[in-house]
């Protein structure tokens, strides 16, 4: 039915306008099409069913229509599903194939039914009595499918609605859902059918009736009573849905207002969920719900406090009144920071006076309130502008902080907020230097003052300027030297923002590797850790390091350990010495760490081959995640030959795709020596998961054994394309040893008609196969 959404199944909406409008000199070869649909090639078929469904219709839709008609049924769901949209296509015209497309109703194949009721009612009234009979059918499918195509017609299937209506008290609940949509989608003219269904026994028929009437605006005075009634039903889903009709009803804003705070009040999340939709249709009612909704903020609940929070923002700023319960709820909160700054930030500049005032205050951080600030946009401008030179430090920061979040910063905003770093106070000199770390490269006539500033009393000063710095641009010795000065900083969050920044900067990393080796012996963990990981962005350029990352790996923290272990595998081979205290690491407790010290490994290559054997024991590991980097480390570390392929081979069947996708990948690159694994490969040609995998592996091995011939005749009879053509392919590889397959291969070869890709492919593996010699003339991969 219109509106209706099934996954996958959305295509009624393409076919407005769906037909394509040929000039006379590429007008298609119907008749061509029309024999194509009857062929047993199966993407011969699929091409003409596609073609045939996109004509513009025309002198020839009769024709067109009976033999797409005779496959509705067909096996293939593409060919049943084009042939359905070719149908649609045509409508009226289609009337005298309505048997046959109620007949088709018949199944429990949802996709297969829609579609088809999507053609009865592209049909029209012409189809309504046979519809409306088919309503009483004993099939509990033709009736749901009947009352679908009925909803497809839209207000032109009213004289179908008693039928609808009875249907209503169906036992089966795929046909009063069905029936109940239908008589939402014929609309006002079915309102007092489906009022009189509201307060039925059935809880699925009062949720279906409650749905179809919050497709159109019901208007009759007893149809919003009986709505207001159900909205106080036991049932929360009934509440809910009932409060979505009303939402949609012409029952007036006054009215609905309280229902509405009633909703948003309701314990059950579903019914708040509905409150807050039909609160944004309340227009100037809204206000008399804020009560609530303020009430909803200091709930002890955090997904209530978020609803609120969400509804009051969608307000706008109609919820200014609330400001001052928003603004008390972000200061008490620990968890609901974004739905909150989020909605203060949408009811606009009317906010700024009151989040300045708690800035004064002090009791809700800086990063909060210039969330709020930064998320009105320019509208908040004026107000951070005058803020600069309020007497309280916190507001001046924030003010700051606001700034420079507003988005397209001009020349004069940095310039203030550049000034800021001489600031008495370091609140505001830390807020400076962080802004100017968000304009960038902006801010490079500030570098200078951002120098000094990196020899601040204020250590949080300090920390802000080498971040500005790096961030703006800078570079060269005096950059360095303040840099290597902060690594070696007495205070902790220097150190941490020093290494952390050059996590992020490998150019100026590699000038300061030896004090960032140095950083690995810190007394604080995080930073051990980030030094290691700041050493791994350098790759092989870090080798220097190798031996203080390899005696990281004995660290207490597991951090540093997982960090040193990624370094030293970024660093690669020149890492070779750092084997056995990584092969030390497969043994961890952690998991993380393991898999670190397993990708490691691998990375180093034919340095670490002795540790293959304990990197196999991971392939059968119950994270998928360490059996994807086992079969890799294997692939790193193990010659490329057939004992190698064979200790992979098992992830052919992995029960996780990447895993076999890994396993593949590797079996690729190991070529011919992994022939033997051909067979389970191509029958992992049939998985959309594993298709492109499979082709690349099948294209590198190019090689076959004569026991994979079963699988290969297999696959020849398979209708996917891809696993019929490698078929081919091997079977030509196979020569002489694959005589049992030439009979298939010439009936291919005779039924392949205008496909020339197939006929050559076809003509080289019998030639292969009858004459030895000839296979050596042409022995390309596909």
């Amino acid at each position: 039915m219109r509106g209706l959404i099934v996954p996958g199944l959305a295509f009624s909406t393409a076919l407005t306008g769906a037909a394509v409008v040929r000039s006379a000199d590429d007008a298609p070869d119907v008749q061509k099409l029309l024999a194509d649909l009857k062929g047993s090639e199966l993407e011969v078929r699929r091409d003409a069913a596609y073609a045939l469904a996109r004509l513009e219709p025309g002198p020839a839709d009769a024709e067109i229509l009976k033999e797409l008609i005779a496959v509705i049924s067909d096996s293939d769901e593409q060919v049943r599903a084009e042939a359905l949209r070719g149908i649609a296509l045509r409508g009226p015209a289609a009337a005298e194939h309505v048997p046959a497309l109620i007949g088709n109703l018949d199944q429990r194949d949802q996709q297969r039914r829609y579609r088809t009721a999507y053609a009865l009612g592209s049909i029209g009234p012409a189809a309504l009595p046979e519809l409306q009979q088919a309503l009483e059918n004993s099939s509990a499918n033709i009736r749901a499918g009947a009352a679908e195509a009925l909803g497809w017609m839209g207000p032109a299937a009213s004289p179908a609605i008693a039928g609808l209506a009875q249907a209503l008290s169906d036992s089966q609940g795929s046909v009063l859902t069905a029936a109940a949509g239908a008589l939402g989608q014929i609309g006002p003219a079915a309102e007092e059918a489906l009022a009189g269904a509201v307060m039925n026994r059935s809880a699925s028929t009062r949720q279906a009736v409650l749905q179809a009437l919050s497709q159109f605006s019901a208007s009759r005075e007893s149809t919003l009573e009986i709505l207001k009634c159900a909205a106080g039903h036991m049932e929360p889903e009934t509440r809910a849905a009932a409060l979505g009709a009303l939402a949609r009803s012409s029952l007036p804003r006054g009215e609905l207002a309280p229902l509405v705070a009633a909703a948003l009040a309701d314990p059950e999340s579903a019914v708040q969920d509905q409150g807050i939709t039909a609160l944004l249709k309340l227009g100037d009612a809204a206000p008399k719900v804020l009560p609530t909704l303020e009430q909803m903020l200091t709930s002890g609940e955090s997904r209530t406090r978020r609803s609120a929070a969400f509804a009051l923002g969608a307000l706008g700023s109609r919820a200014e009144p609330a400001i001052p319960a928003l603004i008390a709820s972000l200061r008490d909160s620990e968890e609901d920071d974004d739905a909150l700054t989020s909605a203060i930030a949408r009811i606009g500049s009317g906010a700024v006076p009151v989040l300045l005032a708690a800035a004064e205050e002090g009791e809700i951080s800086q990063e909060k309130l210039a969330k709020s600030l930064t998320g009105m946009g320019p509208a908040a401008t004026d107000g951070l502008m005058r803020a600069l030179a309020h007497e309280s430090p916190s507001v001046r920061a924030v003010a700051v902080r606001g700034l420079v979040g507003l988005g397209n910063v001009p020349a004069a905003t940095v310039e203030l907020i550049g000034d800021r770093l001489n600031d008495p106070e370091p609140v505001v000199r830390i807020a400076a230097a962080r802004s100017l770390a968000l304009v960038g490269r902006r801010a490079a006539d500030y570098r200078p003052q951002l120098m000094a500033a990196t020899s601040d009393a204020d250590p949080g000063v300090r920390a802000a300027a080498i971040a500005a710095l790096l961030d703006s641009g800078a570079e060269g010795e005096e950059l360095q030297q303040a840099l290597r000065g902060a690594l070696q900083d007495p205070d902790l969050v220097v150190r941490e923002g020093a290494v952390r920044a050059l996590t992020s900067s490998p150019a100026v990393a590699e000038k300061l590797s030896d004090v960032l080796t140095l950083a690995l012996a810190d007394e604080n963990a995080g930073i051990r850790s980030a030094a290691a990981e700041a050493l791994g962005t350098l790759g092989a350029a870090a080798s220097g390091s190798v031996p203080a990352l390899t005696a990281a790996l004995a660290d207490a923290d597991s951090r540093v350990r997982m960090r040193s272990a990624e370094a030293l595998g970024r660093i690669g081979s020149a890492a070779a010495e750092a084997a056995p205290a990584l092969m030390s690491q497969l043994t961890a407790p952690e998991n993380e760490v393991v898999r670190a010290a397993v990708e490691a490994l691998g990375a180093l290559g034919a340095a670490a081959s002795h540790s293959a054997g304990e990197l196999a024991k991971f392939l059968n590991h119950p994270d998928s995640d360490m059996r994807v980097a086992a079969v890799r480390a294997l692939g790193g570390v193990s010659p490329k030959d057939e004992a190698t392929a064979e200790l992979v081979r098992a992830g052919l069947a992995d029960d996780d795709w990447q895993v076999r996708t890994a396993t593949m990948q590797m079996l690729a690159r190991i070529g011919a020596p992994a022939r033997a694994s051909v067979p389970e490969i191509l029958k992992l040609l049939g998985s959309e998961q594993d298709r492109d995998a499979a082709r690349e592996a099948l294209k590198e091995i190019d090689e076959v054994d004569e026991s994979a011939l079963p699988v290969l005749l297999e696959a020849l009879r398979s209708e996917e394309r891809g696993a019929k053509f490698y078929a081919v392919f091997y079977l030509r590889k196979l020569g002489p040893a694959a005589r049992e397959a030439l009979p298939e291969l010439k009936q291919m070869d005779r039924e392949a008609g205008n496909n020339n890709r197939l006929k050559d492919a076809l003509k080289q593996a019998i030639t292969a196969i009858e004459s030895p010699e000839a296979e050596a003339a042409d022995a390309s991969s596909p």
